[in-house]
């Protein structure tokens, strides 16, 4: 099916850039390998919607590094390294599908070249819905996420039911967080954005709280519950019993996660008001370090808001958000305002820039 240019298609966020190739005489180094694309997932999205292909797309080589621009068309003929700007659509974007509860599906093809000529190919699934011509109970819940601090979200698209709890996490190592339903101790973790489920598990109880970090330092963010001040550590997104138990704090404490020193493995925070107790290591004890930030009244969220590789504290009063980059008390660093008083609002990082900001869902 042809591809119907409208402004849907917008490539407004990509910073082009040049970079030179290689001269034809230098040598290709023996181990050289082709670029990675990094998070050409699934997605979905409702026909008509704005979608930029390219974000949340970024390309890694071993040698040249992150610093792989996106080159047109023409640069790309020409032989210039780097991401092409134009990815191959194979479905239109505007047209909804004959039947409202089915989707057109189809993919995007995206191509990068390193600076010694070795390219590579990656395709995302797409599904194009009819979501104003859906019964109101398939509907579902709709997800606005912005990768930055403005009042626009970037992207948006339809996942999960209102019944549903939904968490956000990096199920796969890819540097992109997601968002993971849950019903009861059955958990479904889609492929990409708005994608269908591609991993069923169970974990837990279903009166149990769920909790979502990276508890080994391998890049994956898995599940853990808690029960009191009793948590269970799990290290795979895989049935079975917890890898490890942790106790901290007290049973009515309101917990926190995130990585507060860096070292890349996720850690408790217990709240007590506006002070908030950190432990640095998976273990009981004392909390290392007790920040005050805020009020006892502020919805509190955790996130790497400044790429710094450490997590930090947020407040939320309505729709406005005061973002803290240091774990220190004193007045926000940034202040936004995005969304609505009454949107659920999650963390993550949503285009692999190693930076967190925020998503809603209504």
């Amino acid at each position: 099916m042809p591809l119907l240019r409208r402004a849907v298609v917008g490539l407004s966020s990509c910073l082009l850039a040049t970079m030179a190739a290689a001269p034809a005489s230098a040598a290709v180094p023996p181990d050289n390998e082709p670029p990675v694309i990094l998070g050409p997932e699934a997605i979905g999205i409702c026909a008509g919607d704005a979608f930029d292909p390219l974000s949340g797309i970024s390309v890694y080589d071993d040698y040249d590094g992150w610093d792989l621009p996106v080159v047109s068309a023409e640069e790309w003929a020409a032989g210039m390294p780097g991401l092409r700007a134009d990815p191959s659509i194979s479905i239109s974007l505007t047209e909804a599908p004959e039947e409202p509860v089915f989707a057109n599906t189809g993919d995007v093809s995206y191509w990068a070249r390193d600076s010694y000529g070795a390219d590579t190919r990656s395709r995302r699934w797409i599904g194009v819905y009819d979501c104003a011509g859906r019964p109101a109970i398939d509907t579902g819940t709709r997800i606005y996420l912005n990768n930055a601090w403005g009042p626009t979200a970037s992207h948006t698209f339809l996942w999960g039911f209102p019944w549903e709890e939904m968490v956000a996490g990096d199920w796969d190592g890819d540097w992109i967080d997601t968002f993971a339903l849950r019903q009861g101790s059955t958990f479904q973790i889609p492929q990409g954005h708005g994608s269908v489920a591609h991993l069923t598990i169970s974990y837990g109880r279903a009166t149990d709280t769920v909790l979502v970090g990276d508890w080994d330092g391998d890049g994956v963010d898995t599940l853990a519950v808690r029960r009191g001040n009793v948590y269970h550590l799990r290290n795979t997104m895989t049935n079975g019993p917890a890898d490890k138990v942790v106790i901290y704090g007290r049973a009515d404490d309101a917990v926190l996660v995130g990585d507060w020193d860096g070292d890349g493995v996720d850690t408790l925070a217990v709240r007590r008001g506006n002070a908030y107790h950190l432990r640095n290591s998976l273990t009981p004890g004392v909390a290392d370090q007790v920040v005050y930030y805020g009020r006892a009244t502020d919805v509190t969220l955790v996130g790497d808001w400044d790429g710094d590789g450490r997590h930090s504290l947020a407040v939320r009063r309505g729709n406005v958000y005061y973002i803290k980059d240091s774990l220190a008390s004193g007045p926000a660093d940034t202040v936004t305002v995005y969304g609505r008083a009454g949107d659920e609002v999650l963390v993550g990082d949503w285009d692999a820039d190693w930076t967190d900001t925020l998503a809603v869902r209504r």
